[in-house]
């Protein structure tokens, strides 16, 4: 009778082990894929032009919802004039689109690519739309952005 409930403990713990290894594997590889810079412009690329633009700013404030089911969660390539170039975020404005991107700050390469732009240099910048949120923010943002020279 021991034995068997020894058995049965035994095999709860190693299904315990391995469910907790799969979790693990889970989250780590979603938070690499979450974070991680975004290497080239892909084919599929969507340029982030001025029509484009007030076209996603007018479905935001038509319909929220259905905007960032349609614009959000594509990559999108963007030429601008840098504004603000924040150390503690590295968030990069473009002037006449009004776009925040958001730059992979443990990139090392990308970061040390940043450090050779100023205020005001032109700049392409290809990144991953984000979901929106329209009555907080009237600026469209990109994350995992990438500098295209």
């Amino acid at each position: 009778m021991k034995k068997n409930i020894l058995i049965i403990a035994g095999i709860i713990f190693g299904v315990m082990v391995i469910w907790g290894i799969v979790i693990i594997v889970g989250l780590v590889s979603w938070v690499d894929s979450s974070t991680s810079t975004i290497e080239t412009e892909p084919s599929n690329t969507i340029v982030l032009d001025i029509d484009k633009y007030e076209e996603i700013l007018a479905a935001l404030e038509d319909n929220e919802i259905l905007a960032n089911d349609k614009y959000s969660n594509k990559v999108y390539s963007v030429e601008g004039q840098i504004k603000e170039i924040d150390d503690s975020s590295l968030t990069i404005l473009l002037y006449t689109k009004y776009v925040r991107c958001s730059l992979n700050t443990y990139d090392k390469v990308l970061m040390d690519t940043v450090k050779k732009y100023k205020v005001g240099d032109n700049i392409k910048i290809v990144g991953l739309m984000d979901s929106f949120n329209f009555e907080i923010c009237n600026d469209i943002s990109l994350k995992r952005c990438n500098i295209i020279e």
